[in-house]
């Protein structure tokens, strides 16, 4: 039997900092009950947005609740895969419910998302836009998700666009102990683009930090992105550019001490 844990660390960039209009990603998670598994979402508002902050937070928010709800309804045997996909349409539903209520054009809210679920035996994310997720298994470190970039210099994909379903990368693998995800403000530490791989040596700090930092939830957490110490220290001290927000998701499975 396993146990499931998660942190978050975020730094906010010099450029919000200076103009004052605060960190504009999200992070939050929700463990479920009886050792069942952990799902997770992070999104990043992108910076030409009018309510690029809102468009994060609601996305990551709407997509956690939904992800539980829909693991909750599958009983003991989760399926990765399908939760991921519940928790990215409803991310989608709950932007276009608040650009009605507000009266604000949807691209208002423009962001990306990753929605990721780790549960015994499976590990899969639902992806959107930039930013990347890594995941452990066994002793090694591979790319489960990869940056998204359109045309352009610096374009990317949002959750808010038409025709986002086909944006949408999906991948998922077994046996994973740990999941990373990450936004585009950290990502050029933690892939060697290169070598096109992560960063193992990132990789594996970021995640002893995390595994020593993590405590049992008593399951259904959302958490939002308050940073703990070690991680926005690492952060700080780690990363080549403080331009732009920078945060981290880490969920751990580990075996359950009896």
């Amino acid at each position: 039997m396993s146990r499931f844990s998660a942190r978050i660390g975020t730094r906010t960039g010099d450029r919000h900092a200076s103009e004052g209009t605060g960190n504009q990603d999200f992070a939050c998670y929700g463990i479920l009950t009886k050792d069942r598994g952990i799902v997770a979402a992070l999104s990043d508002g992108a910076g030409s947005a009018a309510k690029a902050a809102e468009g994060s937070e609601t996305a990551a928010r709407a997509a956690v609740e939904k992800a539980l709800e829909a693991a909750l309804g599958q009983g003991e045997d989760l399926d990765p895969r399908e939760i991921v996909q519940e928790g990215m349409r409803a991310a989608r539903e709950a932007l276009e419910e608040r650009s009605r209520a507000e009266d604000s054009a949807l691209e208002d809210y423009h962001a990306t998302l990753m929605v990721a679920c780790l549960s015994e035996n499976q590990a899969a994310v639902a992806h959107i836009g930039d930013g990347a997720s890594i995941v452990k298994v066994g002793d090694d470190y591979k790319m489960l998700t990869i940056p998204a970039r359109g045309m352009y210099p610096n374009e990317t994909f949002f959750v808010t666009m038409d025709g986002y379903e086909e944006m949408v990368a999906r991948n998922s693998t077994c046996n994973a102990t740990e999941v990373i995800l990450f936004t585009d403000g950290a990502q050029n530490e933690l892939i060697d683009f290169q070598g096109k791989k992560p960063n193992a040596e990132a990789s594996g700090s970021v995640a002893e930090i995390a595994g020593s930092l993590s405590e049992e939830s008593d399951g259904f957490t959302l958490l939002n992105t308050e940073p703990d110490p070690g991680l926005a220290e690492w952060l700080e001290s780690r990363v080549g550019t403080h331009r732009d927000d920078a945060t981290l998701l880490v969920m751990n499975r580990t075996e359950k001490q009896e």
